[in-house]
């Protein structure tokens, strides 16, 4: 593959596992059916790494308990992004509190995902604006 101009795309990946009452449980959405790659499979939330994944500031409103090196920090925000874009599950706490975010609370967060999606807003702005601290 020397001369292959396919490039690798950082993307992140979020597999979300939990004891059940019988086993282990694991969190998968289900594709649109519309969307042209792989529409209606079952697949782990994630997706490509964007430019405002990268910013350093976010630093800032990430759990100093996760402490990140610089080139983890883009697919770690990626990854909490892409997740809550794509099935509405948030890692993250208050910065007032450090406690988890509420249903009620997370329901009137509900407006951001739209902007993720359509690109108009970024991970920065979500956590400096609602007080967020990624976990």
């Amino acid at each position: 593959m020397k001369n292959s101009s396919n490039k690798l795309i950082p993307a992140s990946t979020v597999l979300i596992v939990r004891d059940g009452k019988s086993d282990l449980e694991v969190f998968m959405v289900v594709r649109h059916h519309e969307i042209d790659f792989a529409s209606g499979a079952l697949v782990f939330p994630g997706g490509k790494v964007d430019q405002e994944d990268l910013n350093n500031q976010i630093n800032q409103c990430v759990d100093k308990n996760t402490e990140p090196s610089d080139d983890e920090l883009g697919f770690l925000i990626a990854g909490i992004r892409e997740c809550y874009e794509e099935a509405g599950v948030l890692f993250a706490n208050s910065s007032d509190t450090n406690k988890r975010i509420t249903k009620e609370r997370l329901s009137k967060l509900e407006s951001w995902r739209d902007r993720f999606n359509n690109k108009e807003s970024s991970m920065y702005d979500f956590a400096s604006q609602e007080n967020l601290i990624f976990t």
